[in-house]
């Protein structure tokens, strides 16, 4: 039986935190090195992904734990087993190791309940973490413009996990992945940008490097989306790009969207929210826009949208029942 068709007869419990496991062992720095890694020139304490390497039993101990407790779905320990996340620790060329050792581990935890008990089978997800290094903000505080890590950079490794590329070359049996990259586009330029023109510039570059699709900023005036389109073209950008809407739903959002997003509001849908004399008539006006929004996007022959519900879905079901 597929996981889809488990879903659809009973509730999945997923696993919990695999870092507060294995911070009850109280592991010191030897038991993350292990044998292998004895003489490693950096610190490797607190590298829990090694584990699946260095402690393996340990690993497995506690995926068969969450599931005795009941857990359907138990997660790889792979939250930072990426090039980048493994950099701190120069450990770069392990990260399909780590993948790989980690999901074995999983994937037999998992078998054994099966086994036990045929009629509730048992999953594996993998856990792919954010990297440790930021593309939009500087580590250093004296130097705001650094950055640790480009959208570029970011774009290119997985990119090159599509051709079956890792940067460890000597790996066996390593494999092509089937990601599809998606980057993001700001039709009213990104806040660090100097200019639209310079951050279209930029984002052509993330297109170069491998990106499929690009998703933007929220925005409130279509007519700013059909610009950057037409711009986006002239500079030689060809991927799809889905369109980012928000629709309004509480007073406060008439002045924290523009200012944490940089993003203008018309005129017009201002003046109705201020007309508002709560959230609910709020939450109105905002579905109203958006799904006229919504729908001159579709005639124009835009073929995604996409909502951004920052965790209240109500409002965008409603929107979706009168568009599509």
């Amino acid at each position: 039986m597929s996981i889809k068709k488990d879903l659809e007869n009973r509730i999945l419990v997923l696993d919990g935190a695999m870092g507060t496991m294995i911070q009850n062992h109280s592991l010191a720095e030897e038991d993350f090195r292990g044998s292998r890694f004895k003489k490693h020139p950096c610190s490797l304490k607190g590298n829990n992904d090694l584990l699946s390497i260095t402690q393996p039993k340990i690993i497995k101990e506690i995926h068969l734990e969450y599931l005795k407790a009941g857990a359907d779905i138990i997660e790889t320990n792979t939250f930072s087993s990426t090039s980048i996340g493994m950099a701190d620790n120069q450990m770069e060329d392990l990260a399909y190791e780590l993948n790989y050792e980690s999901a074995k581990i999983a994937r037999e935890a998992a078998n054994f309940y099966s086994e036990m008990t045929p009629e509730k089978k048992r999953y594996v997800a993998g856990s792919i973490g954010p990297t440790n290094k930021t593309a939009s903000m500087s580590p250093d505080v004296n130097d705001p413009g650094f950055r640790a890590i480009t959208f570029d950079d970011l774009v290119k490794q997985i990119s090159n996990l599509n051709k079956g590329i890792y940067l460890d070359e000597e790996l066996l049996n390593s494999h092509p992945t089937n990601f599809c990259i998606g980057v993001s586009g700001y039709p009213e330029k990104h806040i660090e940008a100097p200019s639209l023109e310079s951050d279209l510039h930029f984002l052509k570059k993330k297109v170069e490097s491998g990106a499929d699709y690009i998703v933007t900023q929220m925005f409130f005036d279509n007519k700013k989306f059909f610009e950057f389109i037409e711009l986006a073209k002239k500079e030689g950008i060809e991927v799809p790009i889905i369109p980012g809407l928000k629709p309004l739903s509480t007073i406060k959002q008439l002045n924290l969207i523009p200012h944490r997003f940089h993003v203008d509001l018309p005129e017009i849908l201002i003046k109705e929210i201020i007309k508002c004399k709560d959230n609910s008539s709020v939450r109105k006006v905002g579905i109203d826009w958006c799904v006229e929004q919504s729908r001159e996007l579709k005639k124009a022959g835009v073929p995604f949208l996409h909502y951004y519900s920052m965790g209240k879905s109500d409002n965008i079901k409603a929107i979706a029942e009168q568009v599509f």
